[in-house]
């Protein structure tokens, strides 16, 4: 059926990388979730969810100033978009999700040792998102 990047039924190139994460972008869709008050906390990390009457899933970052300087705060975002890209098949469709990061984020690499990374903030949103009941694995 395929044939080195071309499909043999469209002659249309295959796309090499997943889809992206689909964002919430404007102020008003972060207030209805965050408005529906269904939440998870964890030490580092706040999960909010809405069911959306979508068939896919919306997710939304916010990390705050206090977090630490915008290198600091711009890589915990792209982690967290590298979560959701790459753990989407697993949860359930139709939620919009924003994640919050919370201030003792940026005490964890002094307490570990070392700098933050994609498995850590991997296991501290999976383990939200279980608990919301939203993530299988």
């Amino acid at each position: 059926m395929l044939r080195g990047d071309i499909r043999e039924d469209t002659d249309l190139p295959i796309k090499r990388f997943m889809s992206r994460v689909v964002s919430l972008r404007k102020s008003q869709e972060f207030s209805k979730v965050y408005e529906a008050k269904h939440f998870k906390a964890g030490k580092y990390f706040v999960i909010y969810i809405l069911r959306n009457e979508m068939d896919i899933n919306r997710v939304g970052f916010s990390v705050g100033k206090k977090i630490g300087n915008s290198v600091f705060r711009h890589r915990i975002t792209r982690l967290l978009r590298e979560v959701f890209r790459t753990h989407c098949d697993g949860m359930a469709k139709g939620y919009d999700v924003v994640v919050t990061a919370r201030q003792s984020l940026k005490s964890f690499e002094m307490s570990v040792g070392r700098p933050i990374g994609c498995n850590d903030v991997s296991g501290m949103i999976l383990h939200l998102l279980l608990l919301l009941g939203v993530y299988e694995k």
